[in-house]
């Protein structure tokens, strides 16, 4: 339900935006001429920089009525026709015509909808209504501005020359600046000359006259000129500052002034046709000049640049020096950045150099430290726990004797004829007795036993959460393991061991005199026997365990969890299997049912450790060596068990303490929630 809800959500948001462009306000443009004109580029260029600015808000469609080149009235005619039922089924949102002709042929000649808002740059404002906004040149109140950034750029200015273009224009403009020049300035205007009698007038002009170039596009000759290269040369040759009012006439040495802007006509129409779709109606404050000036034109005719008002649209202007000079500084930047790399890694390489010769020490002085701690509490040649590392174990296992009352017991093993077999086949033989013997103790012990050599010939295992009965069946497994050991040279050897408990509030020395005693009382009565401290023999031993197993099951906890439920799921399952194979074994169930439950549990067992060690390598668990060695050490003790259990070389009694002892209890409960709660507390992502 909710994956069906997202979907329709989705699909929403999809519709929606692929919806989007239906939403935009569809807009027709109609020049007056084509769009190699440079304000009919300026303007369209206008237009297009505003609707990318809507973000996809305003569509525009552009038509060109090409006056210059198409005047014919049924020609004209034909064109409305064709824009009528081009854009019938458009559902066109405005209208903007630039220029007189093509407001015209919107008004007279479309027949759009009288309600359909429309816009026009146009002289003829009869146009303006409720639905049409006009907006035209306004030079008056360009001359005013630009009066203004003349007489604070141009202080020195003495006179004031206009350069007659088309006449209407002209008279406004003398006609404004007559009311603007104070008397102690000329004002002229020259007019009815060829191209050659302007050059020689501008050339003589003085640095401190400012001329106005008004729209020139032909001489009293009838000499056309495209009106921005005249400029160009006029420029080229003035003594003095020549401004302008037209946006296009801009870029070719003029200064410039409050011209009139194509660019910011054609936005403000725009502008226009966005507020009467909104509102309902035009605004009052629409403007079609801005102030543009050329910094260079301004330098160089000696203009001073601070007065340029801070709304004005500056051109040419030079870069700042960090922009003028970005190689240079990139280069000096670059190398002075390959200077600190090399140096860098010079200093990487010594401190990487410096640090690998110190690893290299440490890691010596940390073996050298290992050997020596493996040299203060292991016996070098068994490598078993010396005296001095066993005895804060003992120390450990009796106070928890003394606070918990958890059971511990000791033994002390003798080789029995030890010195006999150092006399007759040398100490190198008896060395190799001795190791071996080792290698057995450890292979047999239990994962909580601790064995330690005490001195000569003579060994102790601390058996903590052990009683004294379960300490000599142990006992009696060594024995036991130990005659069947033969060695090349001086064939088998036994031994003797004396096993006691300790008791409350008893002291060590205490303790270990009656499991010494009890091993002297084997040695008198015939060694390569065990002999506890209570009297308890091997045989009665057997038989109070033998009844206990009856009694045994083990039960699993929530608070054995490790965690994750596919883990703990297998653990449950393991403590299963064990309870029906204790269940088998002491009910006797027979032959084929304790073989199958042995298969599984080594099925079981073997396919969870691969499973548990995958999980754990994933999460970078930093024991998983440890935990991989641990398996390894138990799946093979389990088969090896198994095998010993199935040919009768093992009692039951010591195949299901390892399950329950070594399997189950100490593994799961000690080491995987140890590993399980490090990766949890790490937060360790699985790698890939």
């Amino acid at each position: 339900m909710l994956r069906s809800k997202r979907r329709c959500a989705l699909m929403t948001i999809l519709l929606f935006l692929a919806a989007g462009p239906a939403f935009a306000q569809k807009i027709l443009v109609v020049n007056t001429y084509n769009p190699t004109y440079p304000w009919t580029a300026y303007f369209n260029l206008g237009l297009r920089q505003y609707a990318e600015e809507r973000n996809g808000a305003i569509e525009l469609y552009f038509e060109e009525l090409d006056i210059t080149r198409f005047s014919d009235p049924a020609k004209i005619d034909n064109f409305a026709a064709f824009l009528a039922a081009k854009y019938g089924s458009v559902g066109l949102d405005g209208v903007i015509g630039n220029s007189d002709q093509a407001c015209d042929f919107i008004e007279t000649r479309c027949g759009f909808a009288s309600n359909l808002p429309k816009a026009y740059y146009t002289s003829n404002l009869e146009y303006a209504g409720d639905h049409v906004l006009c907006l035209d040149a306004q030079y008056a109140l360009g001359i005013k501005a630009t009066w203004a950034l003349m007489r604070s750029a141009f202080p020195r200015m003495t006179e004031v020359f206009v350069i007659e273009g088309d006449r209407s224009t002209t008279a406004t403009i003398e006609a404004t600046l007559a009311e603007l020049v104070p008397n102690g300035i000329p004002l002229s205007v020259y007019g009815n000359f060829t191209f050659a009698e302007l050059e020689d007038r501008i050339r003589r002009l003085p640095p401190t006259a400012a001329v106005i170039y008004s729209f020139v596009t032909r001489d009293s000759e009838g000499t056309q000129t495209i009106p921005k290269a005249h400029l160009a040369r006029l420029a080229e040759i003035s003594p003095a500052p020549i401004f302008t009012l037209w946006e296009t006439l801009m870029g070719v040495g003029g200064v410039g002034g409050n011209v009139l802007s194509a660019v910011k006509t054609s936005r403000e129409l725009l502008r226009g046709i966005e507020d009467y779709l909104r509102t309902g109606t035009f605004s009052p404050d629409y403007d079609v000049s801005r102030c543009m000036v050329d910094w260079a034109a301004m330098e160089r005719y000696g203009l001073d640049t601070d007065k340029i008002p801070e709304e004005a649209l500056v051109i040419n202007k030079p870069d700042p020096f960090y922009i003028a000079h970005a190689k240079t500084i990139l280069v000096i930047i670059n190398y002075v950045f390959i200077v600190f790399f090399v140096i860098l890694l010079m200093a990487i390489f010594v401190i990487v150099r410096s640090y690998g010769k110190l690893r290299i020490m440490n890691a010596e002085l940390n073996g050298e430290r290992e050997k020596a701690q493996a040299l203060a509490l292991h016996d070098p040649l068994t490598s078993l726990h010396n005296r001095r590392a066993i005895e804060p174990m003992i120390q450990f296992e009796m106070n928890r004797k003394n606070r918990a009352n958890a059971p511990v017991s000791l033994l002390i093993i003798d080789i029995d004829h030890f010195k006999r077999v150092n006399d007759t086949y040398g100490h190198d033989v008896g060395d190799r007795v001795l190791t071996g013997l080792a290698a057995m103790m450890t292979e047999y012990r239990r994962s909580t036993d601790i064995f330690a050599r005490w001195g000569g010939e003579e060994f102790v295992a601390l058996l903590s959460d052990t009683e004294e009965r379960q300490a000599v069946l142990l006992a009696e497994k060594i024995r036991k393991t130990c005659e069947s050991l033969a060695f090349d040279e001086c064939g088998g050897v036994t031994i003797s061991i004396g096993a006691a408990e300790l008791m409350a509030k008893e002291t060590f020395e205490s303790w270990f005199k009656r499991a010494d005693s009890a091993l002297y009382a084997a040695k008198q009565t015939g060694r390569n026997k065990t002999v506890s401290a209570s009297g308890l023999d091997p045989e009665s031993a057997g038989r109070e365990t033998g009844n206990e197993l009856m009694l045994l099951h083990l039960a699993w906890k929530e608070e054995y969890g490790v965690g994750v439920e596919e883990y703990d799921r297998q653990h449950r399952e393991l403590v299963e299997i064990s309870n029906r194979l204790i269940a088998a074994i002491v009910n006797s169930a027979g032959t084929a049912a304790v073989q199958s439950l042995l298969l599984d549990l080594n099925t079981h067992t073997e396919r969870h450790f691969i499973d548990e060690e995958t999980y754990l390598k994933k999460r970078r668990c930093s024991a998983i060596e440890r935990h991989k060695n641990e398996h390894g050490r138990l799946l093979a003790r389990l088969r090896r068990l198994t095998e010993d259990f199935k040919n009768g070389n093992i009692a039951s009694y010591h195949f299901i303490l390892f399950i329950c002892n070594d399997l189950i209890a100490h593994h799961i409960l000690t080491e995987d929630r140890s590993s399980f709660a490090e990766v949890r507390n790490n937060r360790i992502l699985p790698t890939q």
